[in-house]
């Protein structure tokens, strides 16, 4: 992971987007985060297995039941969002893509 994080470091330019994965589309479990850096994505996923986080380089593709959520702008742009009580944002972003088959 420290080779990952030091490619992002030295090659990724500026950060241009985040998305990251829910699971069965619910705001608490987030699986998977995406960050699309300028020349390249990195993606960090929580491993259920074994209670690890894993690093890749390349784009976040959604597993069984995840669904892709895109945050906007406004999202990025604003250092002191208001989280509800629930952890949730107030904000909801758009849901990009959903892969919920049985």
């Amino acid at each position: 992971m420290l080779d990952i994080l030091a490619e992002i470091y030295d090659d990724g330019g500026r950060l241009i987007s985040v998305r990251y994965a829910l699971f069965e589309g619910e705001l608490r479990f987030i699986t998977a985060v995406e960050l699309q850096f300028e020349s390249m994505s990195a993606v960090f996923r929580a491993v259920a297995d074994d209670d690890t986080l894993t690093a890749s380089l390349g784009p976040l593709k959604s597993e069984l039941y995840e669904t892709l959520v895109e945050v906007d702008d406004s999202e990025l742009s604003t250092p002191n969002r208001q989280v509800s009580s629930r952890g949730a944002s107030n904000t909801q972003p758009g849901v990009v893509s959903q892969s919920m088959t049985s």
